[in-house]
């Protein structure tokens, strides 16, 4: 399958690879801290079109990506750019897609409370459940640097004294 303005290419959405008739293999080289596969295409006019793959093979079967989404891999997996393993979401969904929340939710999975008058007024799992709720709570404020939202926020153990 053909890119638009990309002859030099063949693109493979069955296997979520390109080819390029000029170096006459697959291209693709992997981004060393975000775990995606890149390319670098030549146009038709010699203009150069650095991103993902993922993209790329989502746009030579579907068009254009819609401003304000992303293509998001369904298996989570990087490394598998078929066309079957790709679709559209919004950033916020994307960020929220599969077990990347559940995974940061058990990173800081330490309980934490909000203190009205030294008293216990509320109770969150995590941090990110109280962001879930609308609390944005740091750690300069579970500090007790600041108050927030009229809360002092602490972690549950560090409430309790317990070690």
């Amino acid at each position: 399958m053909k890119l638009d303005g990309f002859s030099d290419y063949e693109i493979y959405p069955e296997t979520g690879q390109i080819w390029s008739y000029k170096r006459n293999r697959f291209i693709g080289r992997k981004h060393p801290k975000k775990g995606y596969w890149f390319v670098a295409l030549t146009d038709d006019y010699g203009d150069t079109l650095s991103t993902s793959l993922h993209r790329v093979v989502w746009m030579a079967v579907n068009g254009v990506i819609p401003d304000g989404y992303q293509v998001n891999h369904i298996d989570e997996n990087r490394d598998n750019n078929r066309i079957t393993n790709l679709n559209l979401k919004t950033p916020k969904e994307n960020s929220n897609y599969g077990t990347r929340r559940s995974n940061l939710s058990c990173k800081n999975s330490k309980p934490i409370i909000a203190l009205k008058n030294d008293k216990p007024v509320l109770l969150f799992n995590s941090v990110i459940d109280a962001k879930d709720e609308g609390y944005y709570v740091t750690s300069k404020i579970l500090k007790g640097e600041e108050l927030y939202k009229g809360y002092k926020w602490r972690y549950v153990k560090e409430y309790l004294n317990i070690p």
